[in-house]
């Protein structure tokens, strides 16, 4: 068995994070709509009333890297702290650490 060298070993990276972000989802009970290949969205719901409904978006970079971004759906005022606690809730379940 060799080590993956160049556009595979992207590759491989790519298919491990892709699986990684969809069973985080899973884990969190968060159900994702896929934008691209590489880009998935969860709209969320705010049970609780602190904030309006938020958009967690999950996007899949070339070297095996992810942007996530938490942002409402509509106009907020108030910042009750949702989109940064979004974003701790997935990074502390996401099974890949570098």
């Amino acid at each position: 068995m060799g080590l993956l060298q160049g556009e595979d070993r992207n590759a491989w990276r790519q298919g491990n994070c892709r699986e990684a972000v969809l069973r985080t989802f899973e884990a969190l009970g968060w159900k994702p709509e896929i934008k691209g290949p590489d880009k998935y969205r969860v709209y969320l719901r705010d049970p609780d009333g602190r904030s309006y409904s938020e958009y967690v978006t999950v996007t899949l970079l070339d070297h095996g890297a992810f942007i996530i971004k938490s942002r409402c759906v509509y106009v907020q005022a108030i910042d009750f702290g949702k989109n940064k606690e979004h974003v701790e809730e997935f990074k502390a379940q996401f099974p890949i650490r570098t």
